[in-house]
């Protein structure tokens, strides 16, 4: 776990010792204050370390997270208290009752993270998406955009054109000595794989904006084989992996609202209540637009198809998916 040392976690243990942590609060109040920083704390919520402490108060990670600088406060406030053999009006109370919680909890009234903000806060802790990958919200099949998957370039064509959607990591430029001028590398990631991407330096300048956004991004190239080994053994050598040459790159959200022409709502009735249903003009106000809005509505076996008022026709962007995800508790739309 990135930003988590052996120091901290070796003092996270022996707190443990002592009983199950009740919550963030209770934690910093127990854990060695000298081994606990901001940047520990924010690894632990970020990948979901107190998710099954905080679940039973229905906490979620955006409100522990913002209550890191206020848990810190009170835990170290609450050591020096130790060290000088002091304790405080709530001490002295969880004692009587039994409680190791020496702080009240107060968590910020704020909306969770969606989908796919957890998965990136989760890449930067952990180094890999944990919950689910930030081009879920888009659906499974990106055919219809003329997308493939970085799995299925290794069986492709040296030299063929290609569309791959993904997440950039590791964007760095480098200058070549002599006449090798300048380019552009990264990795481009989906939830099948990463491959090399190479920028000529005649298109930096207009794909490091998108490239550096932080946003999923479309690639359109070519694919560049290595030269097999004269010496290599055909049987063992195994696939070679290409390197995608960009062409052109595009937000995957200005693919999306491009290209889509209806925006399905899969709702089943063992979650979507009636104040849900209720709820939801308001919801797809938010992000009005042209696109055609379908409800279908799962009950038992059977499915009920509901076209919405054009009234209610939304622009398929980023707004609408993280307004619907908080509104029903998980993802519900697919893009048609």
């Amino acid at each position: 776990m990135r930003g988590v040392g052996d120091a901290a976690l070796d003092a996270v243990f022996e707190a443990r010792e002592q009983g199950d942590f009740k919550d963030l609060f209770d934690f910093c109040s127990r854990v060695d204050a000298r081994k606990l920083n901001r940047g520990v704390l924010e690894a632990l919520v970020q990948c979901g370390a107190f998710d099954d402490t905080l679940a039973p108060s229905d906490v979620s990670r955006a409100q522990a997270f913002a209550s890191i600088d206020l848990a810190l406060e009170r835990g170290r406030s609450a050591s020096k208290d130790r060290e000088r053999g002091q304790t405080t009006l709530f001490g002295l109370f969880d004692a009587a009752v039994g409680s190791t919680t020496a702080t009240v909890a107060d968590y910020p009234d704020i909306p969770q993270w969606d989908l796919r903000e957890l998965c990136v806060r989760e890449k930067q802790a952990l180094g890999f998406y944990l919950s689910g990958h930030p081009l879920d919200r888009y659906g499974r099949d990106f055919e219809k955009f003329g997308v493939v998957s970085v799995a299925s370039l290794v069986a492709k064509d040296a030299w063929a054109e290609v569309r791959v959607a993904g997440m950039v990591e590791g964007y760095r430029e480098k200058i070549f000595k002599g006449a090798g001028g300048k380019s552009a590398f990264f990795d481009l990631e989906d939830k099948t794989g990463k491959v090399t991407v190479k920028v000529r330096e005649n298109r930096i300048d207009k794909a490091a904006p998108v490239l550096t956004s932080g946003e999923p991004v479309v690639i359109g190239g070519k694919l560049r084989f290595p030269e097999p080994a004269q010496d290599a053994d055909e049987v063992d050598a195994g696939p070679q992996w290409p390197t995608l040459l960009l062409d052109s790159t595009e937000l995957l959200s200005d693919v999306v609202r491009a290209e889509t022409r209806c925006v399905a709502l899969r709702l089943d009735a063992t979650f979507a209540t009636e104040e849900m249903i209720r709820g939801l003009g308001s919801v797809l106000k938010q992000s009005s637009g042209r696109c055609p809005v379908l409800m279908v509505l799962h009950i038992g076996h059977s499915e009920v198809h509901l076209a919405l008022p054009a009234n209610l026709g939304v622009s398929p962007d980023d707004q609408l998916f993280t307004s619907l995800e908080r509104h029903f508790g998980r993802q519900v739309a697919e893009l048609r």
